[in-house]
């Protein structure tokens, strides 16, 4: 298991006063804000939150007390973590991002291995799967149990009914 999780992300700047739209992937999304957050780099940031526009996950922020619109510009884009120790137990058929990249994606009718998982998307109408095929082409595929029957964390493998890939 990894030792971060991926919980939000830097969007676009709002404003000229230097706020920022947020976006969360907690399953409680304003829970983005009561713990400790920081990018790849290990960067710590403070978010307040002043508006939540639609849709529900996402908000306006400003960025530890008051950066400007140039300095909220350099952040665009960038992922936000927090520590993995954090977090409560997650339900039977409960996953985080992090733990869903990297595993082996097998097609279920012949069990033959046709990539990696690549990332995990929501753009709002649900989780996608992004799967690299192992001839290097990159494939999408509903994140839901009729297309993603099989999730085996313990043996690092996921099996999909290939049918739905995008």
């Amino acid at each position: 298991m990894k030792e971060k999780i991926l919980v939000g992300q830097f969007l676009k700047p709002h404003g000229l006063k230097g706020g920022i739209k947020v976006r969360s992937f907690m399953a409680t999304p304003k829970d983005l804000f009561s713990h400790t957050i920081f990018d790849e780099e290990g960067k710590v940031y403070k978010l307040e939150t002043y508006g939540s526009p639609s849709p529900a996950e996402t908000f306006y922020v400003w960025v530890n007390a008051g950066m400007t619109r140039e300095e909220v510009e350099k952040l665009q884009g960038k992922e936000l973590f927090m520590d993995r120790d954090l977090v409560g137990k997650l339900e039977k058929d409960e996953f985080f991002y992090e733990d869903l990249k990297g595993l082996d994606v097998y097609r279920q009718v012949d069990q033959k291995k046709i990539g990696t998982v690549f990332q995990v998307h929501n753009y709002g109408a649900g989780d996608i799967l992004e799967i690299e095929a192992l001839d290097g082409k990159k494939y999408m595929i509903s994140f839901q149990n009729s297309s993603v029957p099989i999730i085996d964390l313990e043996n690092n493998r996921i099996e999909i009914d290939d049918s739905d890939l995008l």
